[in-house]
This record gives C-alpha cells, sequence and structure tokens, in this order.
C-alpha cells in the first residue's frame, strides 16, 4: 500500500539522511580540495 503512513515516514527520513550525508560529503571533499589547493599554491620544498 503506497499510501502506509509508516512507508512514508520511513522514506522520508532515508531522503533526509542521504541529503544529510551528501552534504558532509560535499563539505569534506571541500576541505579537501582547499587543502590541496593551498598545498600547490605553496609548495613545501
Amino acid at each position: 500500500n503506497p499510501m502506509n503512513p509508516y512507508a512514508i515516514t520511513n522514506g522520508t527520513r532515508f531522503g533526509i539522511n542521504a541529503a544529510i550525508e551528501t552534504l558532509g560529503l560535499r563539505k569534506i571533499k571541500n576541505k579537501m580540495l582547499d587543502i590541496t589547493n593551498s598545498a600547490r599554491a605553496n609548495p613545501r620544498i
């Protein structure tokens, strides 16, 4: 039954968790890119 409120709640919770995870991963990726770019700009000899 697609109108099962329990299924809808679980789907919403899964969607929210997936969105939070994606945002978190994007932040981590951006931070890693920042570190890489600054390392390239300031090479440690």
